[in-house]
């Protein structure tokens, strides 16, 4: 994949993914920070969503990576810098889930070369399950992955 230019991104461009949640996804995100705790129990939310699930839930942390994935790989191409990333977890996302990820640009600054970006994560049901923005600093130049 090439990256694109400042000059190709249009404010308006966007790109989507859908994953399904897997028992690796969860268990790697946590991992891969040195932490080595086992995946939550749906139990564990009952207090903040007011819903019981024995069904394992993901990490809130695995709908950033998700994002950050949309963002290199399906809309921008390498080269692309995350400056800044919120993303706020609305829904309990659980094991076996099939998420779509959906990354939107909002606004551009040719000058500084960079793009502003709206981000949504929506679960199988077509429930919102996270939502934030992002902030990427563009290559100069076009940049290739082998």
């Amino acid at each position: 994949m090439l990256s694109r230019t400042i000059g190709e991104i249009k404010v308006g461009d966007w790109a989507g993914i859908t994953e399904v949640v897997t028992e690796y996804d969860g268990y790697g995100s946590r991992s891969d920070r040195g932490n080595s705790g086992k995946i939550e129990l749906g139990l564990s939310c009952a207090g903040v969503t007011g819903t019981a699930s024995p069904r394992r839930m993901a990490p809130g942390t695995l709908m950033s990576s998700f994002i950050y994935n949309a963002l290199g790989t399906h809309l921008l191409g390498p080269g692309s810098q995350q400056v800044h990333q919120t993303c706020y977890p609305l829904r309990p996302v659980y094991i076996g889930d099939k998420i779509t990820t959906t990354v939107e640009v909002v606004h551009k600054d040719e000058v500084k070369n960079m793009v502003w970006l709206r981000t949504v994560c929506t679960n199988q049901g077509g429930k919102l399950v996270a939502r934030g923005r992002a902030v990427l600093l563009l290559p100069g130049h076009k940049t290739a992955t082998a």
